[in-house]
C-alpha cells in the first residue's frame, strides 16, 4: 500500500484529502461511470494503474480519471460539429472562429479558453505538475484586460512583487519577472480565495538576461535589498521609462535618486500577500485600494496603469501624511514583535503598550517636522488601532527574523531616528529600540529551537499594517 502525491502539491499545503492510494484495487470515479456506460466496442479503462514508482502509478490513475471525465462530458454534450459526418468542416480562414449562442459544442469553435476550466484544461495542469486546482489563465478570460499592452519589470517577486506580477500579467501586459530564483514554469501563481490561477510571465534571473527595456518597473523587494535593484535598473530604465517603488518607508525619492535618473513614483501597499512558495501568492484585500500613489502627473499615470488592469490604486493629494500614517504603525508594531520574538498581542500588554506609546509620540513629533499632518490624537489612536489587531496576526520584521532573512530596521526606526536628529528633535526610546534591532540583526536565529522556524511559519506573509 502506497500513498502518492502525483499532483505536485506543496509539501507544506498537502492534506489528507490529496493523497491518492496506489494499489491493485485502485479505480477512478468517472473510470467507473465510463466503463458502466461504454459500449462493446469501446475498450474501458478497468487496468489498475501501471507504473514503476508511486509517481508513475499516480500519474496514470489521475490521467485516466480526467480522460474518462472528458469522454463523460462530450457525450453528454452532443455529437461535435468537427465530428458530424457529411458535413464539410466551417471554413476558417476568412472569419473568427465563434459557435453560435447556446451551442452545445461552442468549446469546439472558440480560440478563446471557456470561462470555467474543462477537464482537458485540468490534465494540462496535471501534466505540468502545478498544485491542485490551479488554472492556467490567459489576459483574455481575465477579469479586466489593459487597453495598451506595455512591457512592465517587476523586480523583487516575494509577496508584494508576485501579487503585482500576476496582476499585470493578467491584464495582458508583458511582465519580466526579475529576482535571483524562479519557479519550474514560466509563471507566476496568484490566489485571491477563488483558487490558485497561474499567468504566463518572463523570469529572469540575473540583469544580463534582460533584453530590452521597460516602459515601467515596479520595485517590490525588502529595503535592504534595495542597492541589489540598481542593477536591475540599469538594464531595464530606457529614455522613458518609469519606477514605481512598492516599499516601506517615506523617502521613496530619495532612495532611488542615487540609483537613477527615471522618475519614481512612491507606493504604498495595502493588502495582504502571503507568499507560498517561489513565484504563488496568496492575497487578501482589505476593501480599500490596493495601492496609494502621490496625486502628481506620474502617480496619476501610474494609478491608470494600475486601475486598467484591474488593480484599485487611489491617488491621494496629501501623500506626505499618508506615508507617515503607516511609517507610524510599522515603527511600532514591527519592532516590538521581533525584539519580544511574539505575534501582535503582546501588544496588548500594558507594560508593552505604554512602550508603543512612546515610540509612538516620537514618530509623531518627526513626522510633524517632516511636513505630515497629524494631531494630539494621533498617536493614541495609533495605539488603539493597533491593539484592536487579530492578536494571531504577525509583521512583516518578525517573519523575517523567523525565516533568517535581512530585518528593515534601518528603513523604519532607522528613518525616524535620522530625520529625528536632522529637525534636532531627541528619539530616546527610538533609540535604544533601533540599538537593540541592530544587535539582534547582527546575530543567527537561535531561538525557539537552535535556529529552527517554527512549523507554520516557514513561509512570507505580508501584512499592510506591518508591511
Amino acid at each position: 500500500m502506497l500513498l502518492g502525491n502525483p499532483l505536485g502539491t506543496i509539501f507544506f499545503q498537502i492534506m489528507v484529502s490529496d493523497l491518492l492510494l496506489v494499489n491493485e484495487h485502485a479505480r477512478s470515479v468517472h473510470g467507473k461511470a465510463f466503463t458502466s456506460r461504454a459500449s462493446r466496442s469501446t475498450r474501458s479503462p478497468r487496468k489498475r494503474p501501471r507504473g514503476r514508482s508511486v509517481g508513475q502509478a499516480g500519474w496514470w490513475f489521475i490521467t485516466l480519471e480526467h480522460s474518462c471525465q472528458a469522454e463523460l462530458l462530450a457525450r453528454a454534450a452532443g455529437t461535435p460539429i468537427g465530428c458530424r459526418r457529411r458535413q464539410p468542416r466551417p471554413s476558417t480562414s476568412n472569419r473568427p472562429l465563434t459557435a453560435p449562442t447556446g451551442s452545445a459544442s461552442a468549446l469546439c469553435l472558440t480560440r478563446s479558453p471557456p470561462r470555467n476550466p474543462t477537464s482537458s484544461t485540468r490534465a494540462k495542469t496535471i501534466l505540468n505538475k502545478q498544485p491542485k486546482g490551479m488554472r492556467m489563465s490567459s489576459p483574455h478570460n481575465s477579469a479586466r484586460a489593459a487597453a495598451t499592452p506595455e512591457t512592465i519589470a517587476v523586480v523583487g517577486t516575494g509577496a508584494v512583487g508576485a501579487a503585482l506580477a500576476a496582476w499585470l500579467a493578467r491584464a495582458g501586459h508583458r511582465v519580466m519577472a526579475c529576482s535571483r530564483s524562479a519557479p519550474e514554469r514560466p509563471v507566476v501563481v496568484i490566489d485571491e480565495g477563488d483558487g490558485p490561477r497561474a499567468y504566463p510571465v518572463r523570469w529572469h534571473a540575473a540583469p544580463a538576461q534582460v533584453d530590452s527595456t521597460a516602459d515601467w518597473v515596479f520595485v517590490a523587494t525588502k529595503l535592504p535589498h534595495t542597492p541589489v535593484a540598481a542593477k536591475w535598473l540599469s538594464a531595464l530604465v530606457g529614455p522613458s521609462t518609469r519606477i514605481v517603488a512598492a516599499q516601506n518607508g517615506v523617502d521613496h525619492r530619495e532612495r532611488f535618486a542615487e540609483l537613477t535618473d527615471a522618475p519614481v513614483v512612491p507606493a504604498l501597499v495595502y493588502f495582504i500577500a502571503e507568499r507560498l512558495a517561489v513565484g504563488s501568492v496568496r492575497v487578501r484585500h482589505l476593501g480599500r485600494g490596493d495601492l496609494v500613489l502621490p496625486d502628481d502627473e506620474n502617480g496619476r499615470l501610474a494609478a491608470r496603469l494600475c486601475n486598467e488592469s484591474g488593480i484599485v490604486a487611489e491617488t491621494e493629494p496629501d501623500f506626505t501624511t499618508q506615508a507617515w500614517r503607516k511609517l507610524l504603525i510599522n515603527a511600532a508594531a514591527n519592532p516590538l514583535t521581533v525584539l519580544t520574538g511574539r505575534r501582535l498581542e503582546v501588544l496588548r500588554e500594558p507594560s508593552v503598550a505604554e512602550l508603543v506609546l512612546a515610540l509612538l509620540d516620537e514618530t509623531v513629533w518627526v513626522g510633524r517636522a517632516a511636513g505630515a499632518r497629524f494631531d494630539a490624537s494621533s498617536a493614541s489612536e495609533a495605539l488603539a488601532w493597533l491593539r484592536a489587531l487579530d492578536p494571531d496576526g504577525t509583521s512583516s520584521m518578525l517573519q523575517d527574523r523567523e525565516n533568517n532573512r535581512g530585518l528593515e530596521h534601518e528603513g523604519l526606526t532607522g528613518t525616524v531616528v535620522r530625520l529625528a536628529r536632522r529637525h534636532g528633535i531627541p528619539p530616546p526610546v527610538s533609540d535604544t529600540v533601533l540599538a537593540l534591532l541592530r544587535g539582534l540583526s547582527a546575530s543567527p536565529v537561535g531561538s525557539p529551537a537552535r535556529g529552527q522556524v517554527p512549523a507554520g511559519l516557514g513561509h512570507e506573509m505580508q501584512d499592510p499594517c506591518c508591511h
